[in-house]
């Protein structure tokens, strides 16, 4: 069947969520279904994900959401179209719960990645295409702990599972006003070594009362290269 690409969700109530996606344009076969996977450890590796098939409409309440103890309160979704041929697995979400419990809603906005110039504020004398220069905004009045960058590797077929880092809000971090600027190296993250990178990224914010944003939407992508300076970073949205 065709590839889910777009998938949605938030939080009904502090255990339940509610999952939707856009309905696939093709089931190319008989006895289609949905399979939505779940976990609540962004650790977990995707064959221990918990998992429930759904035969009706493209939208599901799931419930007895249950979270470990000191942990961050977000579910990790995918949902997989199956037929008699085969499945295709859709891209990763996140559901934050946190949210539930406070007025701190989605508010990382114009979130995108760049390629980083000796012209920009991280002036260099050598320029690495490992370095992306990510840039967002955030409401003014916000008083951030850290920020959450949700990141894979598209260009690595044995992916099962999420990464992030966190940024603190007082290191290597320029802001004016409500934009915010950061310079990463992608070499830093947990990649496998390799002479390119498709990453995919989303942002969430810690405040400073400890409640966790909703991850920035739509995903970003960002092209990097270990060696060739030739290549550019690229960035476009879904």
């Amino acid at each position: 069947p065709s590839k889910i690409e777009w998938i949605n969700g938030y939080a009904y109530n502090s255990s339940a969520v509610v999952v939707y996606w856009k309905p696939v344009n093709s089931t190319n076969g008989p006895d289609f279904r949905y399979i939505i996977y779940y976990t609540t450890d962004i650790s977990t590796p995707f064959y221990e994900w918990q998992n429930i098939t759904v035969y009706t409409y493209s939208i599901y309440v799931l419930t007895n959401i249950t979270f470990k103890t000191n942990k961050a309160k977000t579910l990790v979704l995918r949902v997989a179209g199956v037929n008699a041929k085969g499945s295709t697995l859709s891209g990763f979400h996140i559901v934050n719960f946190t949210s539930f419990y406070s007025s701190l809603s989605s508010s990382v906005e114009n979130f995108q990645c760049s390629h980083v110039t000796p012209s920009s504020a991280f002036e260099s004398t050598s320029l690495s295409t490992t370095k992306l220069l990510l840039k967002w905004t955030i409401p003014s009045s916000l008083i951030v702990e850290h920020y959450i960058l949700y990141y894979f590797d598209l260009s690595e077929q044995t992916i099962n599972h999420l990464a992030q880092t966190f940024i603190i809000s007082s290191s290597n971090v320029i802001k004016n006003q409500n934009s915010i600027q950061y310079m990463l190296d992608s070499s830093l993250l947990n990649l496998k070594p390799k002479p390119r990178h498709t990453l995919s990224l989303n942002m969430a914010i810690m405040d400073n009362e400890k409640y966790q944003s909703p991850m920035s939407e739509p995903t970003i992508y960002c092209l990097t290269a270990a060696h060739d300076k030739n290549l550019l970073i690229t960035e476009h949205t879904v």
